[in-house]
């Protein structure tokens, strides 16, 4: 068992990077200099993921 603490991100999107970074800011005030395993875990391959479609038009940014 690991002595320090774990959290897992299940998704990689808009939300799960949203609160990694959020995390991230955070961390000195969350956990001080105690070690962290952050795993962040996603069945998607890299890019638009399974909801984003590429082939929408430009104008919909």
């Amino acid at each position: 068992m690991s002595p320090h603490a774990s959290i897992v991100i299940v998704g990689a999107g808009p939300r799960g990077t949203g609160f990694l970074e959020r995390l991230a800011a955070n961390l000195p005030e969350l956990y001080g200099d105690r070690p962290l395993d952050l795993h962040l875990v996603d069945p998607h391959p890299p890019g638009p993921g399974r909801i984003w479609r590429t082939a929408q038009s430009p104008l919909l940014w």
